[in-house]
């Protein structure tokens, strides 16, 4: 989908690792990009137990608003609960398919809409196919479902570049570098926010770095 680094992050070894996804600020004044990017990954997000959004910038003026779209787009969304919306999913989508349009309001049709979007695959499919046909009633779609994404397990990060005031051409010039796969967290401060909000950064050592550097990023 795109040339961000993506790890798995086994820094905690008490946990097994994290998937990791990240995203670099190409120096814009809006977010507009990020929640794009975001979007872009919903369906994938969605089929993960637990996983973490790194956003790395040159400059912290938008992390605030980064994890702000973050928690619109994914966090408040993934803590609803998973079973509830599934099976609204599975009650339209049979009711469109029987083209029962008069059940729908304009909330349902434009949810429908979203839905699909974020309830495809196999993960879906089966279930959905199950139900339909009677072999699963509602009480097993909720046992199948729920715990998704439980809380504690979405995760936003901040990486901010270590630089000592590059111009604008610079800083641009430097973040298409840092989008390549030879991006070095060991350059960067990260700041990790889980739901829980639970805030802390981290300056990485040069030991840190050589030791984690090409483990995460290859």
């Amino acid at each position: 989908m795109d040339k961000y680094p993506l790890f798995l992050d086994a820094s905690d070894a008490s946990t097994s690792p994290v998937v990791t996804f990240s995203y670099v600020d190409p120096g814009y004044t809006g977010i507009a990009g990020f929640a794009n990017h975001l979007n872009g990954y919903i369906p994938l997000l969605r089929s993960l137990p637990r996983f973490c959004i790194l956003y790395i910038a040159y400059s912290g003026a938008n992390f605030k608003r980064a994890e702000e779209r973050f928690s619109a787009l994914v966090r408040v969304p993934f803590r609803a609960e998973v079973s509830t919306e599934v099976l609204r999913y599975f009650r339209l989508r049979k009711a469109r398919e029987m083209k029962r349009y008069g059940l729908f309001s304009n909330d349902d049709i434009g949810w429908l809409n979203d839905a699909t979007r974020r309830f495809h695959g196999e993960r879906f499919e089966g279930p959905y196919t199950a139900w339909l046909s009677g072999n699963a009633g509602d009480d097993a779609i909720r046992r199948e479902f729920t715990q998704e994404n439980p809380a504690g397990q979405i995760q936003f990060a901040t990486c901010l570049v270590n630089t000592s005031q590059p111009s604008h051409r610079s800083a641009q010039r430097r973040l298409k570098t840092a989008s390549a796969p030879h991006f070095r967290l060991g350059e960067c401060s990260l700041q990790l926010r889980t739901e829980e909000n639970s805030a802390g950064r981290k300056e990485l050592t040069p030991e840190e770095e050589t030791r984690r550097g090409p483990a995460k990023f290859g």
